[in-house]
Parts: C-alpha cells; sequence; structure tokens
C-alpha cells in the first residue's frame, strides 16, 4: 500500500468518526475551548479596564483638588487692595468672590453674588470646601488674610452644576485642559501597557494550547512520509484533534500492517516460484531422460519400454495437474472471476459428493460417518466450485491418513450459518504445519517429494470458501479425532 492509498484511508476512517455522536467522547471540543478562552480574556481586559478606572479615578481627583485649590483662590496676599483682585476666570464659571469679617459677616463681594447669605458660621464656611463633595450647592475656597490690622478672609464660591468632576468643568480655563489631557494620556498609557502585556500572554498560552498538537500530527507525518510506518501519536487536546490523531494512528496501523501483509506475499511469491521451478523441473527431468532414451533406442526390452512410457504419462499427469492447479487459483484471485451461484440443497449436495468417493473409503477400509439433517438446507453457491473443494478435503483424509481411519461429516444449519465439518482420527496435522496449511504451494514434507501432492489443493479451496463470503478454519485438537476442518457460510 501507498503512503497515498494510506491518506485515504485515513480519511474514510476520518468521515467515519465524523459521523459518531460527539457525546461519547470525552475530551472538550475546540468550540467550548475558544468561548472559554474568550470568557478568559474578556474577563482580563475588564480587570484592566477596572484597575485603570481606578488609576484614573484617583489621578483625576489629586489633579481636580489641586486645579481648584489653584483656580479658586486669587492672587491676594496681606495688605493687598481686595477690591482689585483679578477673577476672570472664576466669572467665566459663574463665581464669585466674597470678603468676609472676622464676625463672618459679608462686606465686599466681586462678581455676581448668586446666593443670599450674608452671615456665615464656621460650619457653613468649612463645610463646603472639599470639591469632591457632591452634596453642597456651591464649592467654598477661603483664604484668610489681614488688610491693615483687620484680619479678613477671602471667599471663592462656584456653582456645583458648572462642574462635572469625570472631570470636565464648563468653560474651563486652558490650564485645567491640560491636566485633564495629562490624566487620561497616563491612564490610557496604562491601559494599552496592560492590554498589550494580556493579549502577548494569552497568545502565548493559546499557541501552545493549538500548536502542540498541530506540531506533533506535523511531525508524525513527516516520519510516516520516510517508511516509519511504526509512528503513533499520543496526546491529550481538545475533541477535535483527538479525533485526527485516532485517525491518524488507524491509517499507521493499517499501513504497517498492509505493508506486513506486502512482505509476506512477495515472500511467498518468491517462495512459490522456486516450489513451482523445482515441481515442475523434476518429473520434467523425468520425461526428458526416459524419452530420450527411448528415442535413441537405448532400451530394447519391451516390457522396459512400457514402463518408461508409463513413467513419462504419469509425470506427464502430474505436470498437467500441477499447472491446471496453478492456473486455476490464478483464477480464483481475480476480482472478476465470474461465478455461476445457484440455489442447492446442502445436506444432498454433500451426500451426492460422498456416494461418488464411498469407493475411495472402502479401498483403504476406511469407516465413514455422515450426520446431514434430513430437512432441506437451501444456500446459494457455485456447485462446481464447492464440489471441488469438498472433494479436496475429502481427498487429502483419504490419501495421507492410514486404512481403519474414521471419518466423520456433519452438515449443520445455525442461527447465522451453514456449517460443514470434516474431522478424521487419521495422523493428524502437527500444529507448526498447520498455521502455514492453506499457503499456496506448502506441503507437510520439507523433501517435496512427488508422492504428495502440489501443494495447491487447500489454497485453492480456502480461496472457493472466501468466495462464498464463507471462512475455512483448520482444529487440531476436535473433542473427538485429531483433524477438523469447518467450512462456515454465513446466512
Amino acid at each position: 500500500m501507498s503512503f497515498q492509498a494510506g491518506l485515504k484511508a485515513f480519511f474514510r476512517y476520518w468521515g467515519a468518526v465524523n459521523l459518531k455522536r460527539r457525546c461519547k467522547m470525552g475530551s472538550k471540543g475546540i468550540f467550548s475551548t475558544l468561548v472559554k478562552e474568550y470568557i478568559y480574556f474578556s474577563l482580563m481586559v475588564g480587570f484592566i479596564v477596572v484597575m485603570t478606572s481606578i488609576f484614573y479615578q484617583n489621578l483625576a481627583d489629586r489633579n481636580t483638588k489641586t486645579i481648584f485649590s489653584e483656580l479658586m483662590t486669587p492672587v491676594i496676599s496681606d495688605n493687598m487692595d481686595y477690591k482689585k483682585i483679578k477673577i476672570d476666570s472664576i466669572e467665566e464659571i459663574d463665581g464669585w468672590v466674597e470678603i468676609l469679617d472676622r464676625d463672618k459677616q459679608v462686606v465686599f463681594v466681586k462678581g455676581k453674588k448668586r446666593d443670599g447669605i450674608q452671615k456665615y458660621t464656621d460650619t457653613e464656611l468649612f463645610g463646603h470646601t472639599d470639591p469632591m463633595d457632591e452634596k453642597n450647592q456651591y464649592y467654598y475656597s477661603v483664604t484668610p488674610f489681614f488688610y491693615g490690622n483687620k484680619q479678613l478672609y477671602c471667599v471663592v464660591k462656584i456653582p456645583n452644576d458648572r462642574i462635572s468632576f469625570l472631570p470636565s468643568v464648563i468653560n474651563p480655563p486652558l490650564k485645567f485642559w491640560k491636566v485633564v489631557f495629562y490624566i487620561v494620556l497616563q491612564a490610557a498609557v496604562l491601559f494599552f501597557i496592560l492590554y498589550g502585556v494580556n493579549i502577548y500572554f494569552y497568545s502565548r498560552r493559546n499557541a501552545k494550547k493549538i500548536g502542540r498538537p498541530l506540531t506533533l500530527i506535523t511531525e508524525g507525518l513527516l516520519k510516516m512520509n520516510k517508511g516509519r510506518l511504526d509512528t503513533r501519536l499520543d496526546f491529550t487536546a481538545e475533541y477535535e484533534y483527538e479525533k485526527i490523531r485516532n485517525a491518524f494512528n488507524y491509517m499507521a496501523a493499517a499501513l504497517e500492517k498492509t505493508e506486513r501483509e506486502k512482505e509476506q506475499v512477495e515472500e511467498s511469491k518468491k517462495r512459490m516460484l522456486v516450489d513451482i521451478s523445482h515441481d515442475l523441473k523434476t518429473p520434467m527431468t523425468t520425461i526428458q531422460g526416459y524419452s530420450k532414451a527411448l528415442y535413441e533406442g537405448l532400451i530394447d526390452d519391451e516390457k522396459q519400454v512400457k514402463k518408461y512410457l508409463k513413467f513419462i504419462h504419469d509425470k506427464s499427469i502430474r505436470v498437467s495437474t500441477l499447472i491446471d492447479d496453478l492456473f486455476t487459483l490464478s483464477k480464483l484471485d481475480n476480482p472478476e472471476f465470474p461465478m455461476v451461484q445457484e440455489e442447492c440443497d446442502i445436506g444432498e449436495f454433500v451426500r451426492e459428493i460422498i456416494a461418488e468417493h464411498y469407493e475411495q473409503f472402502e479401498e483403504k477400509e476406511m469407516r465413514l460417518s455422515i450426520d446431514i439433517p434430513k430437512r432441506k438446507i437451501i444456500y446459494k453457491v457455485d456447485k462446481k466450485l464447492l464440489y471441488r473443494a469438498i472433494t479436496n478435503i475429502l481427498g487429502n483424509a483419504v490419501k495421507y491418513n492410514p486404512k481403519h481411519t474414521n471419518v466423520y461429516i456433519k452438515v449443520r444449519k445455525l442461527p447465522d450459518s451453514i456449517q460443514i465439518e470434516i474431522l478424521d482420527n487419521g495422523i493428524g496435522i502437527p500444529g507448526e504445519i498447520a498455521t502455514n496449511l492453506f499457503e499456496p504451494f506448502f506441503r507437510g514434507d520439507k523433501s517435496r517429494n512427488e508422492d504428495g501432492g502440489s501443494g495447491l489443493g487447500l489454497a485453492i479451496t480456502k480461496r472457493i470458501v472466501e468466495l462464498h463470503k464463507g471462512t475455512l478454519a483448520l482444529d487440531t485438537n476436535p473433542e473427538r479425532g485429531k483433524t477438523k476442518f469447518v467450512l462456515t457460510f454465513p446466512l
């Protein structure tokens, strides 16, 4: 089998595996793995967003307090004329400035005052100085200073509805926007750094998980392409990868088995050619020698001449039989061999064969026992071929067993098959011979003397049974007897 043929077997198996229900598999599929990985990735991104938001909010809080501290405190110092201070940036966001005396009484207002408070308690004055406290209607900035010998307070007030701390200020000053941009930039840099690190480790993790099985599969295919048919894949991964692994191992096993069978066939062919040469050469040498002696007139005695002619005749029959058996086996091995099948009563068919050969059993004084049911056992067979298969086994029983051997023939119909059993208690077949008994040109006598058969009879019998979708088995240790051949045909 070629590597391409092996790949075809691989894909046939792959298609078969895909028909199986996935619930029978214990491994998770790529889809569920991807879902799990995306959930993991989303959680990591969410974590990054939360951490970045916390960082952004803390940074914004610190910078917002600083901005409003600078924004809400006018340029004022001791003994400075508070009536001349500039509050343009405060007025841009609807704020104003109040000057309080030592008793927290309003004595001067610059800008448009938007509330009616003229005097403050300490709680009212200092309870509004946190710009992050959203409960306050106004944000205050209080700065004490001296004007002459008097202690005064400078209060900057900004309405709550003019400020948003995420952070953006309606009509803010340029400096505020610069700080906001700096905060956003820092948060964005942190986010993309963490996001990039997450993508890197996530990609590495997935690449290892997905890439490892693919690498092992690729390495396995390369080894197979180099002829290492014993290569097998052994890894645990997602369901789809394990299907490929199983299909690969199936393909490799099929290729290895086919290669072994191919080697055995090649070896069998070589052995068969040697056996054919030997089995043809021996009788042909005899024929050549005797015919030459007769042709050259070396034999004068008429009895000797007849003896030589009989030798030539017998050897020619042997050669003819060998060639005929070889031709028959060759035809049977042809996938397009035409079989002429017809319905037949197997029991009656076996009875007729036994009747034809009964004389041979009597000549060797063999005891023949028959167990064939009277009811019809109908099966569709090629009568000519099946006749040869059964007579080959019966002929061997007569030829190779001694006198007074018991031969037992049984035909029976089982729920799923029909069986023909041929059993004897003769010389038996050794185990080392039994394993190769159905091989072409195999004979029990290693010397291959001419008294034996062609070595093709049982090979032909086995092929005939297989053409009928049946099996031929040899039992060398049956309950009764020593040798039992069982022909089984499925119903």
